[in-house]
């Protein structure tokens, strides 16, 4: 799916105003957007992890009350753990590309270092919020298996 945002808009306006740049947005007002978007992937990530985290310890409560066996759980929590990771990357690659185009627009109208700066330190944030809530994810599904199988979770994690 294609998201046409105000950042699409400005690389458009980058790539095709030329004289026009005048009239684009300042530097700051650009980094303000660009960490404003870096925030909503930020929280779609974060919000996918925790779906995807609350939907794989109920799969794992309910085949340990249906009396599934051991390794049969353990599949569930691996692939519980792999939709994490995965909804982790996306949201990692979803951010740096919005951190990455609003730097190239930035680099278009040669904005100082401080917008700049400004993104990458939103950049740095977000994927530290989404390791982390990636970590704790992985954890409660962790926990989760544990219970259910009564294996410490180390042992029974791929």
């Amino acid at each position: 799916m294609i998201r046409i945002t105000w950042l699409s808009c400005a690389l458009s306006a980058v790539m095709f105003a030329g004289a026009a740049l005048a009239d684009a947005p300042s530097p700051a007002a650009i980094a303000q957007q660009c960490v404003q978007e870096i925030g909503e992937r930020t929280q779609t990530s974060v919000a996918a992890m925790q779906h995807r985290t609350q939907v794989g310890v109920a799969r794992i409560g309910h085949l340990d009350e249906q009396g599934a066996p051991a390794p049969v759980i353990a599949a569930s929590a691996h692939a519980s753990r792999h939709a994490v990771n995965e909804a982790a990357t996306n949201g990692v690659r979803a951010v740096n590309g919005t951190a990455f185009a609003c730097l190239w627009v930035l680099d278009a109208i040669d904005s100082p270092d401080g917008p700049k700066q400004v993104v990458l330190a939103a950049r740095q944030l977000s994927i530290t919020v989404i390791g982390n809530v990636r970590e704790q994810a992985n954890l409660h599904i962790s926990e989760a298996l544990m219970q259910a199988i009564g294996a410490p979770a180390a042992v029974m994690a791929f």
